[in-house]
């Protein structure tokens, strides 16, 4: 539990409740010599449903030198809402019906994950200089709309489609071959 700590970066007070909430939820199980990650979770290599996210490793490890623990966490709170498709956070999101689909604001998503609305902006805006997501802001400027980068977390099988692509063409997180 020590390398969890010293690898996020976290308080010895911070990394106990941590585990506690890792090992309670069956994220984070004891094995013979330390601790890994419930491969339910966190697996390598094919899914057997279509259920999941993939999230890019060597990306993640970028990731974890720029992003504070609080911010990466944000981001895992949101992956259930990642919908297929698009890649927006949104409340349903296996929904095929485009004009059926949920999407969330910042008030939405603050009552999901039960983080103060103020530290949802700050936490969003330190994303979005990363390259970690996009906003969407309608007309009114009342809704933010959130999509994340299809090179950090993506559903589907092979590439984003041009438009997801051209979104983060210039993320530090894009392929450089093209």
């Amino acid at each position: 539990k020590v390398d969890i700590e010293h690898t996020l970066g976290i308080t010895n007070s911070t990394n106990k409740r941590l585990c506690k909430a890792l090992e309670s939820n069956g994220i984070l199980e004891a094995v013979k010599g330390g601790y890994r990650i419930n491969p339910t979770y966190h697996f390598r290599g094919q899914a057997q449903e279509q259920k999941i996210i993939k999230l890019f490793t060597t990306t993640l490890k970028q990731l974890c030198k720029i992003l504070k623990p609080a911010e990466i966490g944000f981001l895992y709170k949101l992956l259930p809402y990642v919908h297929y498709e698009t890649n927006m956070i949104c409340i349903n999101p296996h929904e095929i019906d485009s004009k059926e689909i949920q999407y969330l604001n910042i008030e939405s998503i603050a009552q999901i994950t039960e983080i103060h609305q103020k530290k949802i902006s700050t936490l969003l805006r330190s994303l979005r200089k990363g390259g970690v997501i996009a906003e969407t802001i309608l007309e009114d400027k009342r809704h933010t709309f959130i999509t994340l980068n299809p090179y950090i977390f993506y559903r589907k099988s092979g590439q984003p489609d041009n438009t997801l692509r051209g979104m983060f063409a210039a993320s530090p997180y894009a392929p450089k071959n093209r």
